[in-house]
């Protein structure tokens, strides 16, 4: 399977993925590109690709003709993908893309194509959260690390712990800090648990500016984590009652221990990528009021870098 180097370790701790290759894919980078640069690296990697001599391919990302493309250069005989241009003529079997449909289905109705395509029997339906769930299981010192983390900082094995991870890999994603900081200062008396709720914030080094300015508007010191690893990460997730973000990977992730989460929704459409999960344990709160350009991120409208979206207060 190739991934982005971002999701790479998420993917690798898969028990169905025998080789893990990774690609800086264009366009899911944030920084500014050279205007050839995709094009050469489409080459570079297409060459990589046709050393191993595949037989089928498929390109999950329903709008990343480049991807339709560097199966068609590596000489792929059978390629699969959504019949959208400029794509479309790069694939050998194009499915029809339902939007808005949940991307797990949208992928899982790929690789049940893929599969008949190469003489086998399509995948079991429904795809459903229940039948394909997501999976990512934290080792064993991953969740020791917790526990004697939250021990150093006097939280128990009975005490109820509330995560809030509020970052994001795009600015116009997130909600304002303040009123992460009243929401985290209410949650507490929601819970009826003999023990305090302790609140976590979570979030990379990078982001840890942000989380000191949460904390100083909420009326009790939450603990910070901006340390660990994606594993701890999930660990911690696994370990908490709650977890509240944004649209973000490590919000996934929480789903994938099973742990009850709530979503804030601006720009993208939680239709598509909402939570895959039991639905009940998940509530995703959006907007009614967006942009026309919505759910294009970037919009190219944001001379502050903040989803207006995001600036109605949602409590």
């Amino acid at each position: 399977m190739m991934v982005g180097p971002w999701s790479s370790e998420v993917v690798a701790r898969h028990p169905a993925i025998d080789c893990l290759l990774t690609c800086p894919f264009p366009g899911f980078q944030r920084a500014a590109q050279k205007s050839l640069a995709p094009y050469i690296l489409l080459l570079s990697i297409a060459q990589q690709l046709r050393r191993n001599r595949y037989d089928l391919a498929i390109n999950l990302r329903p709008d990343l003709w480049w991807g339709a493309g560097l199966l068609y250069l590596a000489g792929i005989p059978h390629r699969l993908g959504f019949a959208i241009e400029p794509g479309r003529p790069f694939l050998t079997r194009a499915l029809p893309f339902h939007s808005p449909e949940p991307a797990p289905v949208s992928n899982l109705r790929l690789v049940s194509a893929a599969l008949e395509t190469l003489g086998y029997s399509p995948l079991e339906q429904p795809y459903t959260p229940e039948l394909y769930p997501l999976h990512f299981i934290p080792t064993a010192e991953e969740q020791e690390w917790v526990t004697e983390r939250l021990d150093k900082e006097g939280i128990n094995p009975d005490s109820p712990i509330v995560v809030i991870h509020p970052g994001a890999g795009a600015a116009v994603k997130l909600w304002r800090t303040e009123a992460w900081s009243t929401c985290a200062s209410i949650l507490p008396a929601l819970f009826t648990s003999p023990t305090p709720v302790r609140i976590i914030l979570t979030g990379s080094k990078g982001e840890r500016p942000m989380l000191e300015e949460i904390g100083q508007g909420m009326t009790a010191q939450p603990l910070l984590v901006t340390d660990a690893s994606v594993g701890q990460l999930a660990a911690l997730l696994r370990r908490a009652h709650l977890v509240l973000g944004v649209d973000s990977g490590p919000l996934h992730l929480a789903v994938a221990q099973g742990t009850p989460t709530m979503h804030i929704f601006g720009p993208t459409d939680p239709r598509i990528f909402g939570p895959w999960g039991t639905t009940g344990r998940h509530i995703v709160i959006a907007s009614a009021q967006r942009c026309p350009t919505c759910p294009s991120i970037p919009c190219g409208s944001l001379k502050e870098r903040i989803c207006f979206v995001h600036q109605y207060k949602l409590m």
